[in-house]
């Protein structure tokens, strides 16, 4: 007659087993049973086994387990006694759950094209740039400096938006999407919270260019999604770091702004009409109801403007 801490050491370790056939990790693993994960490998590989094929077979129940536990010195018995079942449970639940199993080459076609726009950036777009979008903070013009330079360490094209002056700093870097757009991935490098942006810009087709235009993602002052229009005027095809980070950032108005700042950027970002924000309601229902508030709400916040 089987053992019954044998049953449970046996329903246990065919659960685990399961749960990595279907993807599972074993560090996921123990995060759902709130063990160490050495705590957890411990048991699976050392003394559940033990347990269930004893070195000395007609060992009492309570000698084997003692002697299983014996194995391992950062495993507490009465805990693992006292949870098995509970742990068994926990299993249960999710082992209906399917996880898909990830392609360990799932990144690869990120990477390629990351070392292909390397190869092809360096010398078209590297350099300094005049950055201009409306503030997520308020309805003005923010202007402040962007610098795109060649890690080649790393080879990749490295983007830095904002620099010590500004209130965010932004770092990422830059990939061409086939012969249409170039993706700008940003990360926020000051905030312990960190935050991400994207721009997607249109690719010109030459290298005489002075401008590059699109739109630009990232969160708004009330936390949430916006999406504006950004306009990066290249200045200059070298600049050193030095130099970059001396660059103040600066705030104008649709009506004020100074005279060696064009007119038709101040325009073309700072339209509101140009503007999709989504806006933090107070006391939202998180219905359709919501929609026509939130419009109401981004139309009042722009009216200035």
């Amino acid at each position: 007659m089987m053992d019954p801490i044998d049953g449970y050491c046996r329903e246990f370790l065919d659960l685990v087993k399961g749960l990595k056939n279907k993807g599972y990790k074993m560090h996921e693993i123990s995060h759902l049973l709130e063990l160490h994960p050495p705590v957890l490998s411990g048991l699976c590989k050392t003394v559940l086994p033990a347990i269930i094929k004893p070195k000395i077979p007609s060992a009492s129940s309570e000698s084997k387990v003692n002697a299983a536990f014996d194995l391992v010195n950062n495993i507490s018995k009465e805990k693992t006694l006292k949870n098995l079942s509970a742990y068994i449970e926990t299993l249960k639940s999710i082992s209906h759950v399917t996880v898909v199993d990830q392609n360990p080459q799932f990144y690869e076609p990120y990477k390629k094209v990351i070392a292909n726009s390397f190869e092809t950036t360096s010398a078209q777009f590297v350099g300094l740039y005049d950055c201009f979008t409306l503030s997520s903070n308020s309805n003005m013009i923010k202007h402040e400096p962007v610098l795109i330079s060649v890690n080649n360490m790393r080879k990749y094209v490295e983007v830095r938006k904002g620099n010590q002056h500004s209130q965010y700093t932004f770092e990422g870097f830059m990939v061409l999407c086939g012969s249409h757009m170039i993706s700008i991935h940003l990360i926020d490098s000051k905030d312990d919270i960190q935050e991400t942006g994207l721009i997607q810009l249109i690719q010109p087709f030459t290298r005489k260019f002075k401008l590059l235009r699109g739109i630009y993602l990232t969160l708004g002052f009330s936390r949430t999604p916006i999406a504006r229009r950004i306009v990066l005027y290249k200045v200059k095809s070298e600049c050193s770091r030095e130099e970059f980070e001396g660059i103040p950032t600066q705030y104008y108005t649709r009506d004020d702004f100074p005279s060696e700042i064009n007119k038709e950027i101040v325009d073309y970002v700072s339209d509101p009409s140009d503007i999709v924000e989504c806006v933090g309601l107070p006391h939202p229902t998180f219905d359709v109801q919501d929609l026509a508030r939130e419009k109401k709400m981004v139309t009042l916040l722009r009216s200035d403007l």
